[in-house]
């Protein structure tokens, strides 16, 4: 086992020194870079167009999110202080007032053909 690790690294110093391949290994990660950063560019324009959100606009949903939340959280808190000063009574938190029935419908009008009998 340490025999072949030792030529292996052996190898790949072997790699590492020869200038030409270093170069080459530099070009192919420079032209898949550029080739990411294009493709990545289409892609957003092709959501764009289909009014899709990109990754970065779903994050950047998210951050909003979580600050809503929080400013939530904080006005939830501070009404919870300012009726237990005023001694009102508290809702719990997340729950709407009930809402009132709607009112009955009445039935809609018999329709006529215009047939005569």
């Amino acid at each position: 086992m340490e025999a072949g690790e030792a030529q292996v690294d052996r190898v790949v110093g072997q790699l590492l020194s020869n200038e030409k391949f270093v170069s080459a290994v530099q070009s192919v990660v420079a032209t898949t870079l550029a080739a990411k950063g294009t493709l990545d560019k289409s892609l957003r324009g092709a959501l764009a167009t289909m009014n899709l959100p990109s990754t970065a606009d779903v994050a950047e949903l998210g951050r909003r999110l979580d600050r809503l939340e929080r400013v939530l959280a904080e006005l939830d808190e501070k009404l919870g202080r300012l009726e237990a000063a005023s001694g009102a009574p508290a809702e719990p938190a997340g729950e709407a007032p009930a809402k009132k029935k709607p009112a009955a419908r009445k039935p809609a009008p018999k329709r006529t053909t215009g047939k005569r009998e």
